[in-house]
């Protein structure tokens, strides 16, 4: 059976998420941002990456309920009470006292050896293959949640608002609100990381990006509505 997974990319402006209302699909950590343009909800919601507010707050001891700084992934949560939601297990550590006990809120074991390495070469740093069932975290939230639709066994599986060429100063996201909370990254490494990840990906599932432009062509591009 066949999946969707939908980015955050600005490309999901012109991309009609009506049409995956009846498929298997799943987003990315703040997604619920596009909700209000769309009646389209995803089956699974994938929780890879933090804000910079809320990595502050976890290292200030992550306890503190009543911090504006956990409203965004409060918001995250509580906006996707029909889609199970996959968090990065590292995160359970401060995720479940402060959730306590969600049927659809689940946790999938990440492996620590593969960070973004964005002040590291990609020889340093870049896994050869994937190593499931664990999820490699390298290249970001897109990436791990290819990575659980292949557990899952979908296939083949179609990526949407998956645009690259991330460029600090500009609107990287499909809503203004979503790059508000972004620290500028060091885009030419940013852009070489996933770059190589999507990549990787490639060479063992079938994938296809069905999305509008961008700059991710490591996967054949097909067009969504001919899909249907």
């Amino acid at each position: 059976m066949r999946a969707f997974i939908v980015g955050n990319g600005p490309s999901l402006r012109n991309t009609n998420l009506e049409l995956l209302r009846d498929e298997v699909s799943y987003g990315v950590n703040a997604i619920h941002l596009l909700y209000e343009k769309t009646a389209w909800r995803p089956n699974h919601l994938v929780i890879g990456d933090l804000t910079q507010e809320h990595r502050d707050w976890v290292r200030q001891g992550g306890t503190d309920r009543e911090d504006g700084r956990i409203n965004r992934f409060l918001d995250i949560i509580n906006t996707n009470t029909s889609a199970q939601i996959h968090i990065r297990g590292n995160y359970g550590v401060w995720a479940k006292p402060l959730l306590g006990p969600h049927n659809n809120v689940s946790y999938f074991d990440v492996c620590t050896h593969h960070s973004m390495g964005l002040d590291d070469t990609l020889e340093d740093k870049a896994p050869s293959e994937w190593h499931l069932p664990q999820i490699c975290r390298w290249g970001g939230s897109v990436v791990m949640a290819i990575q659980l639709a292949a557990l899952e066994n979908y296939s083949p599986l179609y990526l949407l608002g998956c645009d690259l060429g991330y460029t600090p100063g500009t609107n990287n996201h499909f809503t203004p609100d979503y790059d508000k909370f972004i620290v500028p990254a060091k885009a030419d490494a940013l852009n070489a990381v996933i770059a190589n990840a999507h990549s990787l990906a490639n060479s063992q599932w079938e994938i296809y990006n069905a999305g509008v432009g961008g700059s991710l062509d490591a996967y054949e591009r097909v067009n969504l509505e001919e899909l249907f």
